[in-house]
């Protein structure tokens, strides 16, 4: 079974949102996993319009198939419409929540549902980790931008990975033993602390089963499947369209004040308030990382038990 979806207008305008009029999409197989199985989400029709969709589905005959028994088949879909609420708020230091600023400053705070964000700064290239010391490790640097796109950094880490009562014991942050917690921000994943253990929600950045390129490649790395899901989330709970990545060396250096390693500067305390990855490679198999003690190196990326997973969301302004 093939499908095509269309919209018109109030204005008698066509657009298919799935295919096209000569093209069809293959009907999702199952109803076992809703969330990966949408064949459209997310349509906002604007206020006292009146928009159609016309879903097309055929039945295309197969040469090679016996296709008797699909001729009394059941087919189901499901439509969910409700009234649109932003899902994205801006929120003061108190965590009430504000009108958001024409203009974002550094550590303003954005909310989308009960997950948090500091924004760090614009950018006009939506997110690219090759921009500003991101994937590639070059001194490529931040744009100068007032406006664009947003790059927020998480107010806390991810509560994935591990959890270790001293260097080598530990147990797994798995989603059915905590799933209420597993996979968004948690107060308590800070990684390493100078205060010794426990050490909640870290995990190695890559390793030899699973890594890119090199294992310090944010592509391809066990960091970038948590940020990934996490992004999921934000879009199945919220309906949050974000792109997800990890912080930048260069993003690090901008906001604590530095020109390499060392120690961040005072300014943006909330940068340090846990020990996690950044996205930036130093050679290749360490990465720069930030610890809760403000400093700010680079590390061997099999590294388990100290740094976590902070996500950098990039929103586009017009979503505020």
């Amino acid at each position: 079974m093939v499908y095509n979806l269309k919209q018109t207008t109030d204005t008698s305008a066509e657009t298919y949102l799935v295919g096209s009029a000569s093209t069809f999409e293959n009907i999702p197989p199952s109803a076992t996993s809703v969330s990966t199985n949408k064949i459209a989400s997310n349509i906002t029709v604007p206020a006292n319009k009146t928009y159609t969709y016309t879903l097309t589905i055929q039945l295309v005959n197969s040469p090679t198939v016996d296709q008797t028994a699909d001729l009394s088949a059941n087919f189901y879909t499901e439509f969910d419409i409700k009234e649109y609420v932003n899902p994205v708020r801006c929120l003061n230091s108190s965590g009430t929540e504000i009108a958001c600023p024409s203009t974002f400053s550094i550590g303003d705070r954005i909310a989308i549902g009960d997950e948090v964000f500091r924004f760090i700064r614009y950018t006009s290239t939506s997110g690219n980790l090759n921009e500003c010391g991101g994937e590639t490790g070059t001194s490529t640097p931040c744009a100068d931008a007032t406006n664009g796109d947003i790059r927020a950094l998480a107010e806390y880490n991810l509560y994935v990975g591990r959890h270790y009562t001293d260097s080598s014991t530990y147990t797994e942050i798995t989603k059915a033993s905590n799933p209420n917690e597993y996979g968004k921000q948690n107060s308590s994943a800070k990684g390493y602390v100078s205060s010794g253990y426990p050490y909640i929600g870290t995990t190695p950045f890559s390793s030899a089963s699973v890594k890119g390129t090199k294992y310090s490649s944010y592509t391809g790395s066990i960091v970038e499947d948590y940020v990934e899901e996490y992004v999921q989330y934000l879009s199945d709970e919220y309906d949050a369209t974000v792109s997800g990545g990890l912080i930048t060396k260069y993003e690090i250096m901008s906001l604590c004040n530095l020109t390499g390693y060392g120690t961040c500067a005072n300014t943006n305390p909330w940068v340090y308030t846990t020990s996690y990855w950044s996205g930036s490679p130093n050679n290749t198999s360490s990465v720069w990382r930030v610890a809760s003690n403000g400093s700010f190196d680079n590390h061997h990326c099999s590294s388990a038990h100290l740094y976590g997973v902070r996500p950098v969301i990039t929103i586009s302004p017009s979503d505020i």
